[in-house]
């Protein structure tokens, strides 16, 4: 073997760079951190405003696409992941969120110990360096820039007024416990830059004599010697080599990646392993199982007025924004995307929030080529995720080959319920376009449009139209059951030395986005970590 580390981290995402890091901090503990996209998303990345050119960029990505969906007409849906040093926080679209109080309660409820609110909101606040200053649910000294969402897009004040009208509560910050009503996010932003886990957290990017960094990396499978995990193989440079750990390796390689990797290595349902080829290291059937993801919906809206981001793409308005960036990084470029929405219920009498909005100050384009995603007339989307899905799927290997594209099958509306809530949620975001404040602007709705009226209508269009998030969480589930494939220190079960650190160990996805989640999830796993170090002298 290569010489050894005392960690190696697999996967330089939103939770890897932070586990990375943070084992840094003690100079006395070599830490690898192993990543199979390149170092740097490129100058476009850090640009807020650029996301729909980073995001789809397939240099960053993995392309990887769901199996045909039953539910859906047959069709497959992109499920790319992050391939890129900074993973998700590089590429997307920089909403910070955490989800409800009452889902980590939730997780500790379903036998996460440990993971409930309120002992999770330290390491939430220890990431963050707030606009809004230290409190009792921001931090002020953290490695990553969170600052306060705006707009001064017409169409976003109009909603919120529509928003105000319809009856939904409004918030001054969304990362409250219990966040029931409409606001701004905030943002991963930093002085008009991407506050990413790669440019946030030391020694990502170099600087660290003790902690390495290896780009353009694929890790092919973790290396198991009776039930100890001892280093992995790395494909990289054209050839193949084996790194030794003198410590812990931990998994950041995200819901999907993460896995994969441990099927890979022999770690997962041993009947299909064995089909395929794969020596069984052990026998664990739900690796892979428990597949979670948000669905998205949009109804799109054109308007008769001069009040959206296609302002932006006139010759002299663009240019002035463009020459507001580069000379004091402000303007349009410097915000996020997802500037305006919230948490609401598709069924009224329901107790809490089971949907989350996004109001797009745009229509995206239909044309071809890079820059076919931007508008090209006026008008506005109102995005709807469903929260917390009932259906289930799952991920599995395709082949014995470690370099082959996993089975990815998250089953969407498999459980009625789903679609259901859907279209409920649906009516309602009708309901909030039919308000004096967004009624006089609208022209026309474009999508699911005025001919689809019944439920079965727009069930119809929903399995015609609808996409996913990248969203993924719950196959590497934590919990004190036998059947959980991670303790709640997130050790894989069976196996000593191995842990898991990203989304799929949740056990089940919260109702908001979940970069900020991976990241206090990367926190916790390196403090857990490093106490092992100081205990047992590792290092």
């Amino acid at each position: 073997m290569a010489a050894g580390y005392d960690h190696i981290v697999v996967g330089g995402g939103s939770s890897g760079c932070v586990v990375a890091s943070r084992l840094s901090d003690d100079p006395n503990v070599r830490v690898l951190l192993v990543e199979a996209g390149r170092r740097d998303a490129g100058r476009l990345s850090r640009i807020p405003g650029a996301i729909f050119r980073v995001a789809y960029d397939p240099r960053n990505g993995w392309g990887y696409m769901t199996e045909p969906q039953s539910a859906l007409n047959g069709r497959a849906l992109s499920m790319t992941q992050a391939r890129v040093m900074g993973g998700g926080s590089s590429i997307n679209g920089m909403c910070y969120s955490r989800g409800a109080a009452h889902e980590y309660d939730h997780w500790r409820d379903l036998g996460a110990e440990g993971w409930g609110y309120d002992d999770v909101l330290p390491w939430f606040r220890k990431l963050e360096t707030s606009a809004r200053g230290a409190g009792p649910y921001h931090g002020g000294n953290g490695p990553v820039s969170v600052v306060r969402g705006g707009s001064r897009l017409g169409i976003i004040h109009a909603a919120a007024e529509a928003m105000g009208q319809a009856g939904y509560q409004r918030l001054d910050d969304l990362s409250v416990p219990e966040p029931d009503g409409m606001g701004h996010y905030d943002w991963f932003i930093d002085r008009g830059r991407r506050a990413s886990a790669a440019t946030a957290y030391p020694g990502i990017s170099g600087g660290r004599p003790n902690l390495t960094v290896m780009a353009d990396a694929t890790v092919l499978r973790v290396l198991i010697e009776g039930d100890r995990t001892v280093g992995i193989e790395v494909a990289r440079d054209g050839g193949i080599e084996t790194i030794r750990a003198d410590g812990e390796v931990i998994l950041s390689g995200g819901g999907i990646n993460s896995p994969k990797l441990l099927l890979q290595s022999g770690i997962g349902d041993a009947d299909a392993l064995t089909a395929l080829g794969v020596p069984v290291v052990l026998d664990r059937p739900q690796v892979g199982r428990n597949l979670q993801n948000h669905t998205a919906y949009v109804l799109t809206y054109t308007v008769n007025a001069p009040i959206t981001a296609y302002n932006y793409l006139q010759p002299v308005r663009g240019a002035i924004e463009v020459g507001r960036y580069l000379f004091g990084r402000g303007g349009f470029l410097a915000e996020g995307t997802g500037n305006y929405g919230g948490f609401f219920r598709s069924d009224p009498a329901l107790d809490r929030p089971d949907f989350q909005l996004f109001v797009a100050g745009m229509l995206r384009g239909m044309r071809r080529g890079p820059l076919g995603l931007l508008p090209d007339r006026h008008g506005f989307g109102l995005g709807i995720n469903e929260g917390r899905p009932k259906s289930r799927g799952e991920v599995r290997l395709r082949s014995a080959d470690p370099l082959a594209a996993p089975v990815i099958d998250p089953r969407y509306f498999e459980d009625q319920r789903d679609m259901d809530a859907l279209v409920d949620a649906t009516l309602r975001m009708r309901e909030l376009a039919a308000q004096p404040a967004l009624a006089k602007l609208i022209e026309a709705e474009v999508g699911p449009g005025a001919a689809v009226k019944t439920r079965d209508e727009i069930a119809d269009h929903v399995r015609a139209t609808v996409g996913n998030h990248y969203h993924v969480c719950g196959t590497c589930r934590m919990g004190v059951d036998t059947d959980a494939v991670t303790d709640p220190q997130l050790r894989v079960k069976g196996i000593e030395r191995l842990r898991v650190a990203d989304m799929s160990i949740a056990p089940e996805l919260i109702n908001g986005n979940t970069g900020a989640v991976a990241m206090m999830i990367g926190e916790r796993v390196a403090a857990l970590v490093a106490a092992l170090v100081t205990a047992h002298g590792i290092a």
